[in-house]
């Protein structure tokens, strides 16, 4: 598994790409 701070900069740098986590079940991963 990656580290917390490479899932911030992965999350951080999909943001800004503003990627649709959700469509994708990602983010209820994290949470």
């Amino acid at each position: 598994l990656a580290g917390e701070n490479t899932i911030q900069q992965a999350y951080q740098h999909a943001i800004h790409k503003r990627y649709r986590f959700y469509s994708f079940g990602d983010a209820m991963l994290i949470v």
